[in-house]
């Protein structure tokens, strides 16, 4: 039996690049797919790849950042495919400037799609597979979650996703849902503007989520999974170095002695 064999995978951004690359490896493994993608074009395309391997995909093409979006995008793969067993959180939007260059336009457009995507599409998709009592939530993470220069906004939405997965991990733990997330290494057409470019294409990442929702990644519940040039880690999440010192009354002179003048 394949390993995601009936299962319903909802993927935002799938109509190229990772997306597209997600939405044939899992069904391969004999998942059904709905294939969400602002770009109509795209997505059929994707669909029509997937059928023309013997798999089965619907379309959706709304546009992911609002609540309405993702009530929406979940509903048409309950309608699709009778459920939703899990969801790979996948749209977004790369962008490169220095940060005093920004447009307000360009920063909100960013945080809508990277961000309140993620969250107005899981938290449906959470709802549906608490009440049937088991699911996957994939995120997708960054290298750049913990900051790149030029790379501001990027960066924060990324690193605003791994916060996320890591308290979404506990809100979850029992419940029979579970969370990943992943941070891929790979030059897609979204990354068409950056000065770093990745040697592997998209398909060199899509095993990974493929094995993020089979059941053999249960025990990585609320790990970020990194694949880059070949290689695999798991992030540790963010702490504080060890007490640099103690009191019951810091001073301005006393904190210079603990953290260095």
């Amino acid at each position: 039996m394949r390993e995601l064999e009936g299962r319903a995978v909802l993927i935002t951004g799938a109509g190229d690049g990772l997306g597209r690359a997600f939405a044939l490896e899992v069904a391969s493994h004999g998942a059904v797919v709905l294939v969400n993608d602002v770009n109509g074009d795209h997505a059929a395309r994707t669909v029509a790849e997937v059928r023309a391997a013997g798999g089965v995909a619907e379309a959706d093409v709304r546009a992911i950042g609002s609540a309405e979006a993702g009530e929406a995008v979940v509903a048409a793969c309950v309608e699709a495919f009778g459920r939703v067993d899990a969801a790979i959180t996948n749209a977004g939007i790369f962008h490169q400037a220095n940060m005093w260059d920004e447009k307000p336009e360009t920063a909100e457009a960013i945080v809508r799609v990277n961000l309140l995507g993620v969250i107005h599409t899981a938290t449906p998709a959470i709802r549906r597979m608490r009440a049937q009592g088991r699911g996957v939530i994939l995120n997708i993470a960054s290298g750049s979650m913990a900051g790149n220069a030029e790379m501001s906004l990027y960066s924060a939405t990324k690193g605003g996703v791994m916060s996320l997965t890591y308290a979404w991990a506990q809100e979850l733990e029992g419940s029979g849902v579970r969370i990943h997330a992943m941070s891929p290494f790979a030059y897609t057409a979204m990354m068409k503007t950056s000065t770093s470019k990745a040697a592997e294409g998209p398909e060199h990442m899509a095993p990974l989520a493929g094995y993020l929702l089979s059941d053999r990644a249960a025990h990585l519940h609320g790990k970020i999974v990194r694949l880059k040039n070949g290689s695999l880690h798991i992030a540790r999440p963010p702490e504080f170095d060890p007490s640099l010192g103690q009191s019951s009354k810091w001073t301005l002179a006393t904190i210079a002695d603990a953290l260095g003048r």
